[in-house]
Order: C-alpha cells, then structure tokens, then sequence
C-alpha cells in the first residue's frame, strides 16, 4: 500500500486480458489483447482515456505503430471533458505524423494549438515501431521518438503558463488505424 511522503507506484494496464480497466473509448474501433491495444479504424480524432483527473506529474510511455499513411497516433496527457470529435478534449497530445513525417505535440481545448512539429530522422512509416515517452512535470510536456529500424531520434518539449495541470491518459489516432 501506498503512504504519503513514499514514491508513488508505478501503473501499468493489463492489456492481456481483453480490456483496459476504466476506459472510455470516444470514437474508433479499439481492441486489447496479447498486450496490445489496437484501432481499427480510420475515424479522425478516435480516444480511448482512462486514469484520473487528479493524477498531475506523471510519464506515460507506449510504443506506436500505423497500419497506413496520411495520419497521426499518439498520446493524451491531462486530459478532461472528453466528448467525440478530433479536438474534443482539454489537454495535451504528443504523437507521429506519417504526412510529414514529424513529432508534434499541442494544446487542445476544443480547438487546437501545434507547437512547431518536429522533423522526425528517418521519417514515419507504416509497419515500425516507434517508442513514445512523454513526460508531464508541472507546466512542461515533452516527448522523444526514436525510429527503431534506423535508431535516429527526435525530442520535443512545450511549456505552458497557466496549464492544464491534472488529467486522464490517453491514446488518439486521426485517419490511420494502428497499434
């Protein structure tokens, strides 16, 4: 058990069990298992969140791959007030883009905020893996990728005053499905 003053634990889902516990989908068409999640679908702006609205500074670290080009996948940090919808959300989203083959990360609340993106070494292509770390520590959000068959890396980082300081976690992908 947990005590105040103690390290906070680390959390991991289980994604061999066939669901994610707590989550919410807004849009998409996801699926768990052999510790994968995965969208089958080409919807724009596709959600699937969970955690709390309280958790504040955290790091979230998933691994991404596309099914197909002209999208991008990524990863929601603080996120609240979720409904359907491609910028339906108040948060913070790092994520690949395969159209320009960048790291991008923004601000959305019900519209969205790019920060310049990121020229990603090697470019973003369908069937690789790319790790995505994200931390989130107070006002400052950051991610790195690194292509994995060409072992280049990219690193972005956003510092917003005031920001959104707590949310959920989550994953987003617009037009390509993937895992």
């Amino acid at each position: 058990a947990w005590k105040w003053g103690e390290e906070p634990p680390d959390y991991v889902y289980n994604l061999h069990d066939g669901q994610v516990a707590g989550a919410t989908a807004y849009g998409g068409a996801w699926e768990v298992g052999g510790g994968m999640v995965r969208n089958n679908s080409d919807e724009r702006g596709a959600k699937l969140v969970m955690g709390s609205k309280r958790w504040k500074d955290y790091t979230l670290t998933a691994d991404l791959k596309f099914d197909g080009e002209h999208g991008d996948m990524g990863l929601l940090v603080r996120s609240t007030d979720e409904e359907d919808g491609v910028d339906a959300y108040d948060g913070y989203y790092v994520g690949l883009r395969t159209t320009d083959a960048t790291l991008i990360i923004g601000r959305s609340d019900y519209g969205w905020m790019e920060a310049r993106p990121v020229p990603m070494p090697g470019g973003v292509h369908a069937n690789t893996w790319y790790p995505l770390p994200e931390p989130a520590v107070e006002c400052r959000i950051a991610a790195s990728s690194q292509n994995l068959t060409t072992g280049q890396q990219a690193w972005i980082t956003i510092e917003e005053h005031p920001c959104a300081a707590s949310g959920r976690i989550g994953l987003r992908s617009l037009a390509p499905g993937g895992m």
